[in-house]
């Protein structure tokens, strides 16, 4: 799906796009779940406008496998099943079959834990981390 303009008609499903290689610091993930949440909601809405530069895929939380791996990305690896977040000024987002990432925006996922859970408990369990450790002081 591309994100074209802030009116309701306009995201449009693409078949078929060119599938681009990474660069030296960014893997190519294949798409296996992506989260849809107030984030999505608020950008639809243009209220991120001065981050976000249309057109534009959306899609922010991902898991998927790692098909591509840039020459200087370190601890991931082909094959490897990740979660991510994507930077709001991406291009690229999570409503698509691939997408290219910084290798800093991902990190392995749990075995035992879902591809569709993964994605959609990426961002609320960082808000939780934060809250408990940065502002409730709260340590082990």
């Amino acid at each position: 799906a591309i994100l074209e303009s802030y009116e309701a008609e306009t995201v449009r499903l693409v078949k078929e796009m060119k599938i681009p290689s990474c660069g030296p610091h960014e893997i190519r993930v294949r798409v296996r779940a992506c989260a849809l949440d107030e984030l999505d909601l608020r950008v639809r809405q243009g209220k991120f406008k001065s981050f976000v530069t249309l057109p534009m895929v959306p899609g922010f939380q991902i898991s998927g496998s790692i098909v591509q791996a840039g020459s200087s990305v370190r601890g991931l690896s082909e094959g490897d099943q990740i979660v991510a977040i994507i930077p709001l000024d991406a291009k690229q987002g999570g409503f698509a079959e691939y997408v290219i990432i910084n290798s800093i925006c991902a990190v392995k996922k749990p075995p035992k834990v879902s591809f569709e859970d993964a994605a959609a408990s990426l961002l609320d369990g960082l808000r939780v981390y934060h809250m408990l450790h940065y502002l409730a002081y709260i340590r082990p």
